[in-house]
């Protein structure tokens, strides 16, 4: 079995982590958690990280990580990401893929796949735009709680949006904000703290439960050999005498350093929580307003355009063997669907899901093999998307141009 190479450590966050006629969309509603289900929870998300090989287990903070072993315990992988909050949509996918299952008004993991572990991956931006941001959030939330439960687990990780919010007050979007203001919604906003007599955008980004979760988001996943990011762009350039060693451990640091950066901004606004200080939240703001950069992590558009070859090079030298990225509906010239590229290194997870944007949304499910391969010698993707109407059709072929 092959091993990367490299001394790797990620703090594992999130990872507690179908086919019926065209139906209604569902109603969108999250069965209720308590208090001290929601703390379990946060909990769990900012635990040490188990050891990828033998270093440290804080270097490499605010990335998930899980082994080829444990990842070879799964039957299925699902990836999709950018829901902005449409969760009707989002719950509909989960629904035909038999994930879900419908509860009265309520939704929960469903018992039917007991022993057929499953693996759900969400790549970021999961707020805005769409009306239901808040309620998208619980959602996430309970299915991670609940999958374990019957085997299976859900990934989360950060979308621009998710730091943008973190960044301050003014990037609260007008749809988010209403989501929030939703009697039902605020009360489990509130869980553990006091917004006091008025609820203000600064208690929905500093004292949320909402903003909680967020800050325990990691930047990415590594599973196995598949690394997944929002954006999917690396802002390095290699020296042009570099030795492989010395790429790997470039690539390593950066990497490494943007952990570090959600982990001392989550500090840092724990902290301010605590003494609720104005020049304190300001301080929390701007330790997010770094990763808010166009060339960030999160935020890069259209990198795959030019740069395919360059980013395989980077990741192919800390031994990643496929990327799974969202951010751009767009990418890889394939619009609105689900791609990948021949070789299988690079895949889409953003088709939209938008109906006023023709994007009514997909979901990638992958079957995880003993060889962990995604495609075969010929280019051929063993992934497919789930439609809404609960089709399985092949995947787009992504490339660089379009």
């Amino acid at each position: 079995m092959r091993r990367f190479s490299v001394v790797l450590l990620f703090l594992a966050f999130c990872l507690a982590c179908a086919h019926a006629p065209q139906s209604p969309e569902p109603k969108l509603k999250a069965e209720p958690k308590t208090a001290s289900e929601s703390s379990s929870h946060l909990i769990k998300t900012v635990a040490p990280a188990r050891e990828f090989a033998s270093s440290s287990p804080d270097s490499w903070p605010y990335w998930a990580y899980m082994s080829e072993r444990e990842l070879k315990t799964y039957d299925t992988m699902w990836v999709t990401s950018d829901m902005h909050g449409h969760g009707e949509k989002f719950v509909k996918l989960l629904l035909k893929a038999g994930l879900i299952e419908e509860v009265g008004d309520d939704y929960r993991w469903s018992q039917a796949k007991t022993g057929r572990r499953q693996l759900l991956v969400l790549t970021g931006d999961y707020i805005d735009k769409g009306p239901a941001s808040v309620e998208t959030v619980r959602l996430i939330h309970q299915f991670q709680n609940e999958a374990p439960k019957y085997q299976s687990r859900v990934v989360a990780i950060l979308g621009n949006h998710e730091v943008e919010f973190l960044s301050g007050e003014e990037n609260v979007k007008k749809e988010t904000w209403q989501s929030a203001n939703i009697p039902e919604n605020l009360k489990w906003l509130q869980q553990d703290t006091d917004f006091g007599d008025k609820f203000s955008p600064k208690d929905l980004v500093h004292k949320s439960l909402m903003a909680k979760i967020f800050r325990a988001l990691p930047v990415g996943a590594v599973l196995g050999h598949w690394m997944f990011l929002h954006s999917g762009y690396i802002d390095l350039e290699f020296d042009s005498d570099a030795t492989p060693v010395t790429r790997r451990k470039q690539i390593e640091s950066f990497l490494k350093g943007i952990g570090e950066i959600l982990k001392d901004a989550a500090t840092t606004c724990e902290d301010a929580t605590q003494v609720r200080e104005e020049g304190a939240y300001g301080e929390c703001e701007k330790k997010y307003a770094v990763l808010t950069s166009a060339n960030s992590i999160v935020m890069k558009h259209n990198w795959w355009r030019t740069e395919l070859h360059e980013m395989k090079i980077k990741l192919s030298s800390i031994g990643i063997e496929a990327l799974f990225f969202g951010h751009d509906p767009e990418a890889l010239a394939v619009d609105g669907e689900l791609a990948m590229t021949e070789d299988g290194f690079f895949a889409k997870t953003d088709s939209g899901m938008n109906d006023d944007e023709g994007y009514p949304g997909r979901l990638m499910k992958c079957p995880i093999t003993s060889s962990l391969k995604l495609a075969d010698a010929r280019g051929n993707s063993f992934c497919k998307q789930l439609t809404p109407d609960g089709k399985l059709e092949s995947l787009a072929k992504g490339s660089s141009q379009r």
